[in-house]
């Protein structure tokens, strides 16, 4: 594996590791280099990586969801962890977990990501009213963050 290959004082570097992952997750090769970003996260939590974990489709999304949860004993308030949890949950069809995992992240920290996964999740069950809430809600925030960063920077530099 080409992981292997790299010297092991630089597979311990923070950047290294999420552009390696990040990479081959993009070229396709998620399934084999699970295992060893799984390892990695067991070892030294990264919301980045896990982000990076969801991001991974394995051809047993169930497998990859059940090996994800085993996290929440540590880090079960995490809303990283509970929007990637729903994001499996969705690929697993498991849509009253993924619903549930998806609630829990907007409790912890809304994103836009999450209101719009959730967005799309009740849309699908029949949900119309609470769905366009969701869908709302994720407009708002990206909306704040965009006003935020012109504020910040009014010149444009």
């Amino acid at each position: 594996e080409l992981w292997q290959q790299i010297p092991e004082n630089l597979r311990r570097e923070i950047d290294l590791q999420e552009i390696y992952f990040a990479a081959m997750i993009e070229a396709g090769a998620g399934d084999e280099i699970e295992p060893e970003l799984r390892r990695i996260l067991n070892r030294n939590w990264r919301d980045t990586l896990a982000v990076l974990y969801g991001a991974i489709e394995m051809e047993d999304p169930a497998v990859q969801l059940k090996h994800a949860e085993e996290w929440t004993r540590r880090h079960g308030n995490n809303a990283v962890l509970l929007r990637v949890l729903g994001k499996l949950a969705l690929r697993a069809g498991d849509e009253e977990k993924a619903e549930d995992y998806l609630r829990r992240s907007l409790e912890c920290k809304p994103t836009v990501e999450a209101y719009r996964l959730l967005g799309d999740l009740l849309q699908r069950k029949g949900s119309a009213e609470e769905a366009a809430d969701c869908y709302r809600r994720g407009l708002m925030l990206a909306s704040e963050g965009v006003i935020e960063e012109v504020e910040a920077h009014p010149e444009g530099g």
